[in-house]
């Protein structure tokens, strides 16, 4: 083999090398669950807010009725992003959609120092600051949300640390693995969120999630 062959090879090496060190630097799973291994409600990683969250099928399941919601909250809180760490948070779920109502939602949320959070809701992309003045609440359409029933749905919701320093952090809503809406405003969450699951208080719903990623870089 030729000595400028030799180079050559061991230059490419050392690039892949390099570009396979820096993705693996890149990305970092923070927390995975997919209610695989457990049989019952496994406490360890999900805290019971209300309700009777229970593992049926390898899936979380979350059953409510008029006046009985259910919920269940992560034991681990997710540190927000900011623009010199943890540059991007994200959240993917994967779960049926067609028969959800008002109020019953997934994804970041906080009741500490105030209601924070990115979730998304019956339609909507919600993004949650109640501890604004005014405007607390922004929602944003999803586009084709009708056209999601009838079966299971991944929806990834990626928490973008502001460009600037003490600018506004913006939500970004990917469904299947397409782009479906963004907001950037002071109503989404600057404070560290739990991932949070809720079946509506106020009507008949029936939550099924199959897994749960989050995952920052």
């Amino acid at each position: 083999m030729k000595r400028s062959t030799l180079f050559i090879l061991i230059a490419i090496f050392a690039v892949l090398t390099l570009a396979s060190t820096a993705s693996r630097s890149q990305a970092s799973t923070l927390f995975s669950d997919n209610f695989t291994v457990d049989t019952t409600f496994n406490t360890t990683l999900w805290t019971s807010v209300k309700g009777t969250p229970r593992i049926n099928n390898h899936r979380l399941l979350l059953e409510s009725t008029p006046g009985n919601g259910c919920e269940a909250n992560t034991r681990a809180t997710f540190v927000y992003p900011t623009t010199t760490t943890n540059k991007t948070v994200q959240v993917e779920i994967k779960t049926p959609s067609y028969a959800w109502h008002d109020d019953t939602s997934i994804g970041f949320e906080t009741w500490s120092p105030g209601h924070e959070g990115i979730v998304v809701t019956a339609g909507c992309l919600g993004c949650i600051n109640d501890t604004l003045s005014s405007v607390p609440e922004w929602y944003i359409p999803i586009p084709n949300w009708s056209s999601l029933a009838g079966g299971d749905n991944v929806y990834l919701i990626k928490w973008v640390a502001p460009t600037t320093a003490g600018g506004n952090a913006t939500a970004i809503l990917y469904i299947n693995g397409v782009f479906s809406c963004q907001y950037t405003g002071p109503q989404v969450p600057k404070v560290a969120c739990y991932v949070r699951m809720n079946a509506s208080n106020d009507f008949n719903d029936n939550l099924q999630v199959a897994y749960v990623t989050v995952s920052t870089n």
